[in-house]
């Protein structure tokens, strides 16, 4: 994602610079585009800095042959999607018409024909062009840029798929994009909006302005409708989970846990277990719903934690992978475990890394004496005789 913004952020400086100048005027492009880039910089540097962490955990974990698998799943599961799928934006839309309201109102016949509007706005602006013969390079730059993306949204889907598994072999951190038609896509709705915005101004004063500027009305007006009727939340059926929803309503007895340790001025970290394989977890919450997303009770805590996922193929697993040797109460000790919590609501839709099941790892735990405290299904040791506090000094 941050590496298609940054291509937005250059097609934004490219195309503006054009506008004004009539001609590319290379050193203006870099002084302006330095310009944009410092400051986006400079404004997201309390997240980007932390990114560089991520990334090198990231890398142990989606290696380049999980990446190359991830594509040909994501673009075997779409299939041909160009005339279907990119004239329409509706790239990522799901073809279940009960998948949620979101898809059921984009997969009706009318919704089709609807969502071809902007695309049918631009073809349309072509042929005036053609018939009048009227040039305008920054429209066909523009419309050029919007092609490009949609041969890139397709992946290595047919035809001419060998390319992008060129680039996606070659071209160094190309793999980034192994879900080409969410990350590519926006780029795509991103182009052809300054697209529009141009054809629109380019009819400004012609007979088929009104009838066009109607008919975009329309269009943007249908797309509304979920936004509004807030249907636009995916609810994906997970098999034997049902469907999932993103909407959790907490648990009395989470809001007691949370409560709890953000209460406690000691510092120090939580582990946390069952160990998912992922960052989301799949939990039934007060209402009996299948929530998936971030962990919602350790996520709204002020203690760091370590999950699973944070550290697979690194030295955090180590924490996971031995938790029946005697030597376990040092480690806690050396990762300045604090508590230990046990979320038995907890399933394993990405699997569990460790080996132990949640009553075996009570019976671990229970057998080292250490003291814990149960709320509903949720069990917190406390690791007070083993945990060693970290004091940092403050650098000269």
């Amino acid at each position: 994602m941050l590496a298609v913004i940054q291509l937005s952020i250059l097609l934004s400086v490219l195309f503006v610079s054009y506008y004004y100048n009539k001609v590319f005027i290379l050193r203006q492009i870099l002084k302006k585009y330095s310009l944009v880039l410092a400051s986006f910089i400079l404004f997201n540097l309390w997240w980007i800095l932390g990114l560089f962490k991520a990334i090198s955990d990231a890398k142990k974990v989606y290696t380049q042959s999980f990446a190359e698998s991830w594509l040909e799943t994501i673009v075997g599961d779409w299939g041909y999607i160009i005339i279907e799928k990119i004239f329409s934006l509706r790239v990522i839309i799901p073809k279940q018409t009960d998948y949620d309201f979101y898809a059921f109102w984009y997969n009706s016949a009318l919704a089709i024909i609807i969502t071809l509007i902007p695309i049918f706005i631009v073809v349309f602006f072509v042929m005036i062009v053609r018939a009048e013969k009227i040039h305008n390079r920054l429209n066909i730059l523009i419309l050029g840029t919007l092609l490009l993306t949609v041969f890139l949204i397709k992946g290595n889907a047919p035809p001419f798929g060998f390319v992008y598994n060129f680039f996606f072999k070659y071209i160094p951190f190309f793999s980034i994009f192994k879900t080409p038609i969410e990350k590519f896509g926006i780029l795509y709705i991103f182009t052809l909006s300054i697209l529009l915005l141009f054809v629109i101004k380019g009819l400004n004063g012609h007979k088929y302005y009104k009838p066009v500027a109607w008919l975009l009305a329309a269009y943007l007006l249908f797309c509304s409708i979920p936004v509004v009727v807030g249907g636009i939340i995916p609810e994906p059926d997970v098999g034997v989970y049902g469907k999932v929803s993103r909407k959790f309503k907490e648990k009395a007895e989470y809001k007691i846990v949370r409560d709890a340790i953000n209460n406690d001025d000691s510092e120090y970290r939580i582990l946390s277990f069952p160990g998912n394989g992922n960052y989301q977890v799949l939990i039934y919450d007060s209402d009996n719903r299948v929530y998936t997303g971030l962990d919602p009770l350790l996520m709204n805590t002020n203690k760091p934690f370590i999950p699973a996922y944070s550290g697979i193929h690194g030295l955090n697993f180590l924490l996971f992978e031995n938790i029946s040797m005697p030597y376990y109460e040092k480690l806690l000790s050396i990762y300045n475990i604090g508590k230990i919590m046990i979320n038995e609501d907890l399933e394993p839709w990405f699997g569990f890394v460790e080996k132990e099941e949640a009553l075996v790892l009570k019976d671990i735990f229970n057998g080292k004496g250490m003291p814990f405290q149960r709320w509903g299904n949720v069990t917190v040791y406390d690791n007070n005789s083993n945990f060693l506090p970290r004091i940092y000094a403050a650098g000269y």
